[in-house]
């Protein structure tokens, strides 16, 4: 029986193509569409719009002010704490507030104040103290009819938030 041996050409073909359809309709819409123009496609329902996003997601919080101050991190679930947290820590600036999640939502166990200390003094390590603030991981909303963390144990949850950060803050001074 012969072996036969995964080609990965074709994908990496797939690869290219895509980022030069994606080159190529970015050059034709900088080229053909006004900015800040609505250019309807289907009447009263689908519009092109050429617009930049400067904030978060591009620009890493930009220059500007008000919200972009404030970055929220999602890393009581992370795998690799150190690894977003050294991150950060490069690209942070003294503007602005680290806010990082130390209470898992989608977890029905309910952390301890110790563990919260502990995820708050690991995060000082690399985020100064005036600069950082914990949050919980996306918060307890529920999405559509997601019923997997109770109101109490959210409330848990949240009281172990709080008394997890004093017990760092008594330690961080």
């Amino acid at each position: 029986m012969q072996k036969t041996t995964p080609n990965a050409l074709p994908w990496l073909a797939l690869s290219a193509l895509v980022i030069v359809l994606d080159q190529l309709s970015k050059a034709w819409v900088l080229a053909s569409l006004p900015e800040y123009t609505a250019i309807p496609v289907i009447d009263g329902f689908w519009n092109w719009y050429r617009t930049y996003n400067t904030g978060a997601a591009f620009s890493f919080l930009s220059d500007a002010g008000g919200w972009q101050q404030y970055f929220f991190i999602a890393l009581a679930r992370e795998p690799d704490r150190i690894r977003v947290l050294k991150m950060v820590r490069d690209y942070l600036k003294p503007d602005q507030r680290a806010f990082v999640g130390v209470i898992d939502p989608l977890d029905p166990r309910v952390e301890t104040a110790q563990e919260v200390r502990d995820r708050v003094l690991e995060a000082a390590k690399f985020i100064p103290i005036d600069q950082l603030g914990t949050t919980d991981d996306c918060g307890f909303a529920p999405f559509s009819d997601d019923t997997s963390t109770s109101r109490d144990t959210a409330f848990e949850k949240i009281r172990a938030r709080v008394a997890g950060t004093a017990l760092a803050a008594e330690v961080l001074g």
